[in-house]
């Protein structure tokens, strides 16, 4: 019986092992990966036969300064898709990061866009250093690209919200129910931050796992600033 246990014990822990191994190696080839097409990105040299492949689904691409986050934005028919897919289609597990499916990019005043929390480091991991106060004070800015035009938004609210009751608008369609929108996200945050609505200012929301308790979501609003 010793034996058979022995035996269990070791096959178990091979078996650990290689599924470690394996994320792994997925997981560096997902940071090499992302590392490959941000240069070819920030080079300007998008006309390589590599990007002109993704650009079927890149829709823009996402910096933040002060953390590893610099990754192309894809857009597919859902929210599952890229949840287990990467950028060119292929499973994987650290997924793509990913605008709602619902978003119309060039009008939507608020854009949300998901990323996995990876414990590896990768995707929006770092979302989770807003937490901290003082790197929310240092670290306020974000930049997200539409079709190469930059635009630069303010972090103005961070907070931790249950994944169900989450209420997230898209399109406001009038500017009240916008600016009652600004203002709640903005009430909700675990620290204050000096931004004001404008009527004609764009919003972002990103959306990540955090494990305060089961279905938690930390959710950073982000709003337009003039440069």
């Amino acid at each position: 019986m010793r034996k058979i246990i022995l035996f269990i014990c070791i096959v178990v822990l091979i078996f650990s092992l290689y599924q470690i191994a394996l994320y792994i190696i997925e997981a560096k080839n997902v940071e090499n990966m992302h590392e490959e097409i941000a240069d070819i990105y920030h080079s300007g040299e998008d006309t390589s036969e590599e990007f002109e492949y993704l650009g079927a689904n890149v829709v823009g691409w996402l910096t933040i300064p002060g953390t590893k986050i610099d990754y192309p934005v894809v857009k597919g028919d859902d929210n599952d898709y890229y949840l287990d897919h990467d950028i060119k289609g292929n499973e994987n597990k650290h997924g793509a990061i990913f605008m709602d499916y619902r978003n119309d990019p060039y009008s939507d005043e608020n854009l949300i866009i998901y990323g996995h929390h990876m414990k590896d480091g990768t995707m929006f991991k770092d979302l989770v250093k807003f937490k901290d106060r003082d790197f929310f004070d240092d670290n306020r800015f974000l930049y997200l690209d539409i079709d190469r035009k930059r635009t630069k938004y303010e972090i103005f609210s961070v907070y931790i919200v249950d994944a169900n009751s989450a209420s997230l608008l898209l399109s406001c369609g009038d500017t009240e129910t916008y600016e009652d929108f600004f203002n709640t996200v903005k009430e909700k945050s675990l620290f204050p931050a000096d931004v004001s609505f404008a009527e004609d200012g764009r919003m972002v929301t990103l959306s990540t796992c955090t494990y305060e308790y089961e279905d938690a979501r930390l959710l950073i609003h982000a709003f337009s600033v003039d440069e």
